[in-house]
């Protein structure tokens, strides 16, 4: 059973640090790549990795290489990461 080792906290820091990083002169939206590994720091493929943001919102990412995934064009603001693992379904965020 492979269980997917996320720290809360530094995940949104990370994420509101790097939304937030784009200056309003920029006409593209910033996206994101997440590498998702279980606590022996081996990539978990197939997950089911989602951004939330504050009004409940679901952005669903799409798996780039194994055990990355990416979300693109996202507006600025403070997202909840959720990652289903595919062998537990346990969810951690």
């Amino acid at each position: 059973m492979k269980t997917v080792g996320l720290r809360t906290t530094a995940i949104r820091a990370l994420i509101l640090l790097f939304l937030s990083g784009f200056t309003l002169a920029q006409t593209s939206r910033p996206a994101l790549r997440v590498r998702v590994v279980d606590q022996q720091k081996a990539v978990i493929e197939r997950a089911a990795v989602v951004l939330v943001d504050v009004d409940g919102n679901k952005i669903t990412a799409n798996q780039a290489d194994p055990g990355y995934y990416e979300f693109g064009s996202l507006n600025p603001g403070i997202y909840t990461l959720q990652v289903t693992s595919p062998d537990s379904g346990a969810i951690r965020t």
